[in-house]
């Protein structure tokens, strides 16, 4: 069985690369920032969100003006040292590279392809492409369990070893990954159940077979206790490219909760909004987040005859956008990617155009 950990997981990802999707935007939808640089180089630790917000005010448009050189194999990668050019080809704004050179004391050498800048900050984001899971609690009830752990351990961290029971001919050196019952969301309109959060605790690997079987934990995010589930490592989430583009059949929809328990959203927290795979969600999907308006008291509408309301709705403002990461049935987790005013549970998320 193919195996993924942590370090692995992100140096598979620092390959990422912005890639042009079907999906193109009018060209009037592309508004260069006021204060744009003319010349950028590439720097260590950029990603192609934090570069393309330097030119652009929308920054999932940077397809829209990237110029494709096709003498450069794969150009869509860029790399620290790169030097971007702001130009104009026919008119319309375009951003040329220059392939740099990384100095490195006390040599010189080449960049390779796996010092890519990733689309995304990567550190923000791993733990949830590795670990996340929304299922049925259904899922949760038939999973295979931990029994018991070796020893006195009442709570199992890394290197203890446990027993479980359910695993059906598990293969020795398969990896399991551990969850427990988080909490069940709820569309906030429908009421209709989307699935409960599987909370992530670590990974256990085989060592012998039976029932009970026998696992070592490998790696322990959150101490696991009898009755936590097992569940086979998912690896179809893993992606090679995040590319940041509008959905096509997705135009609204709401964030549902937020992961750390925060109460006001800000830059590169993770949300969970209420649409999914069925509604058409891709990873890379922009959405803008809509804060909504709060109720003020109007003590003059009385006496002015304006209307008859006290109570008064203040329209939705703009707050930010999100970017979909991961997608499940019917829910996605979504990166916040810019922030201009605190988000909360329940605001609405509407197309940025």
């Amino acid at each position: 069985m193919k195996k993924w950990a942590y370090k692995g997981v992100l140096g598979f990802l620092l390959g990422l690369t912005l890639s042009i999707s079907a999906y193109s935007a009018s060209d009037d939808s592309v508004e260069l920032r006021s204060n744009h640089p003319n010349v950028y180089v590439v720097q260590k630790g950029d990603t192609l969100w934090d570069i393309s917000s330097q030119f652009l005010v929308k920054p999932w448009l940077w397809p829209e003006i990237w110029q494709v050189n096709p003498q450069v194999t794969n150009p869509h990668l860029i790399f620290p040292g790169d030097v971007l050019s702001l130009v104009y080809i026919g008119g319309k704004p375009k951003i040329v590279r220059k392939r740099g050179i990384l100095k490195l004391s006390p040599k010189t050498r080449l960049i390779s392809q796996g010092d890519a800048i990733p689309a995304l900050p990567l550190e923000q984001i791993k733990p949830f492409l590795v670990g996340a899971r929304v299922v049925t609690e259904d899922i949760l009830n038939k999973a295979p369990y931990i029994l018991a752990s070796d020893g006195d351990h009442l709570v199992a961290g890394k290197g203890v070893r446990i027993y479980a029971r359910g695993l059906v001919n598990p293969e020795v050196r398969a990896t399991y990954a551990m969850f427990r019952k988080g909490k069940q969301y709820v569309d906030p309109k429908t009421e209709e159940n989307l699935g409960m959060e599987a909370i992530h605790l670590g990974t256990a690997r085989v060592v012998r077979d039976g029932d009970p079987a026998t696992l070592d934990i490998t790696e322990s995010v959150k101490e696991s206790f009898k009755g936590d589930r097992l569940l086979p490592v998912d690896q179809q989430h893993l992606q090679p490219y995040f590319f940041p583009h509008v959905s096509k059949t997705v135009k609204d929809g709401q964030i549902i909760s937020v992961y750390e328990g925060v109460t006001q959203i800000g830059q590169f927290n993770v949300v969970i909004i209420n649409r999914g795979e069925r509604e058409g969600v891709e990873v890379g999907n922009v959405f803008t987040v809509m804060r909504k308006g709060k109720m003020v008291e109007d003590n003059m509408a009385e006496d002015t005859g304006f209307s008859g309301k006290t109570a008064v709705q203040l329209p939705d403002e703009e707050a930010g956008e999100i970017l979909v990461f991961r997608t499940f049935e019917k829910v996605s987790l979504a990166l916040v990617m810019t922030a201009t005013r605190p988000m909360h549970v329940y605001d609405r998320l509407q197309s940025p155009y």
